[in-house]
């Protein structure tokens, strides 16, 4: 969990110097490709959320796009990818993943007896529930 952590924490954080000395520096984006890597061996689905995060953090920060309309901008660019990557590889059926990853987290609190379960809505794989 601590690795975790810190390779969330050290993403962030290098990610913020490369955008705010606006110069390309090797070690900083040599440090923030090794920070992506350890996120991505830590916890994958952090990864994958972080992804589409710092784009739009980039540009709201150079001030391309205001902040909530970069954010919007760029989760319905990766939404749309989710989908492309499906349609070029079959294979990789992404929205289907999530949907049985929610079905089998969802079976795992009914069987194991948590006493703390809260009803959700059930994730489908069409692009409307995504949305």
């Amino acid at each position: 969990m601590l690795w975790y952590f810190f390779s969330l924490g050290f993403t962030l954080y290098t990610f913020d110097k490369i955008i705010v000395d606006k110069k390309t520096n090797f070690e900083w984006v040599a440090l923030f490709t090794f920070s992506l890597f350890l996120l991505m061996i830590t916890k994958f689905h952090s990864f994958l959320l972080i992804l589409p995060a710092l784009p739009a953090w980039y540009l709201a920060a150079s001030g391309k796009l205001k902040g909530p309309k970069a954010f919007i901008v760029m989760g319905l660019i990766f939404l749309c990818l989710i989908y492309v990557i499906q349609l070029l590889i079959p294979e990789w059926d992404i929205p289907e993943l999530l949907a049985r990853k929610q079905a089998s987290f969802i079976e795992l609190g009914k069987n194991s007896g948590a006493a703390s379960y809260i009803d959700i809505p059930v994730i489908k794989p069409d692009f409307f529930t995504f949305c």
